[in-house]
């Protein structure tokens, strides 16, 4: 399942004794603790942006951001070098 925070924030535990906040607006698989969120099914996430082009654009804008800064986030911590490849 995919999670979207629309309100609030969570704690993921990344590993023991690891945490990292995310905040509205950001996805995210798993969750330690959420003030609200919304679920969707695959299927019906699907079905429901396929009603509306602009909302499916939007969705899949944001849900990029979130992932490339994820993956940036990811290689600055395994480099340490600060250059983003």
């Amino acid at each position: 399942m995919l999670y979207l925070i629309i309100d609030g924030s969570a704690i993921v535990e990344l590993s023991p004794g690891r945490t990292k906040e995310l905040i509205r607006g950001q996805f995210v698989g798993e969750l330690s603790f959420i003030t609200l969120v919304l679920a969707w099914t695959n299927h019906d996430l699907v079905n429901f942006l396929d009603q509306d082009p602009v909302l499916s654009h939007a969705f899949d804008l944001i849900l990029s951001t979130d992932v490339t800064e994820k993956l940036k986030r990811m290689n600055l911590q395994n480099t340490g070098s600060g250059f983003v490849y």
